[in-house]
């Protein structure tokens, strides 16, 4: 399997390790729980990479996301108008009333994802290669992406609030891979 992108995203702005989500519940299990800024990243990582995710329909528009000098607008392109709504659910899941320094966080974790996705694409050289990476990353990034947060409303793409992308096992694993021919960007 293709490097982990959220491992790598995560890694590299030194949070813990995040944790899946409990397919029943939608959430990290009790006992993992975590807050303040690893809650914005375990909310935020899996959330930002849906909407790169998202994003992938058009290579000019996917290529001016990923520009450096757009770092501070990829919040806004990638929740298209939703962006408040999107800080104020991780700040929620966060139990943060700050959503100032939410968004601080989210805007540094999106400018990241960014930099790591352009070297990815890089090394892949073609667009559509990297259409395929992000539909064999997909089921990975759902599996963390707390239900809390509602990224499918967020993202105008209800079936990605569905619990069903967060099952694990032999069955389930097979029916992912089937959808990751069916659902590449």
């Amino acid at each position: 399997m293709a490097e982990q992108l959220i491992g790598k995203i995560q890694t590299n702005l030194g949070f813990p390790v995040l944790h899946k989500v409990d397919a029943a519940t939608g959430d990290v299990p009790k006992d993992l729980k975590v807050v303040g800024n690893n809650a914005v990243a375990q909310a935020g990582i899996p959330s930002v990479l849906c909407g790169f995710y998202d994003y992938l329909g058009d290579e000019e528009s996917f290529k001016k996301i990923l520009d450096p000098a757009e770092s501070d607008r990829i919040l806004d392109s990638l929740f298209n108008g939703r962006k408040k709504e999107f800080i104020r659910a991780v700040s929620e899941y966060a139990g943060s009333a700050d959503d100032a320094s939410v968004q601080k966080e989210l805007e540094h974790l999106a400018a990241e994802s960014a930099r790591v996705i352009e070297g990815i694409w890089k090394e892949k050289l073609s667009f559509a290669d990297l259409k395929e990476y992000f539909g064999q990353q997909r089921h990975d990034i759902l599996s963390y992406l707390p239900s809390a947060i509602r990224i499918g409303k967020l993202l105008r793409h209800d079936n990605l609030d569905d619990s069903t992308n967060k099952m694990e096992g032999p069955l389930s694993s097979l029916m992912h891979k089937m959808e990751q021919g069916f659902n590449q960007p």
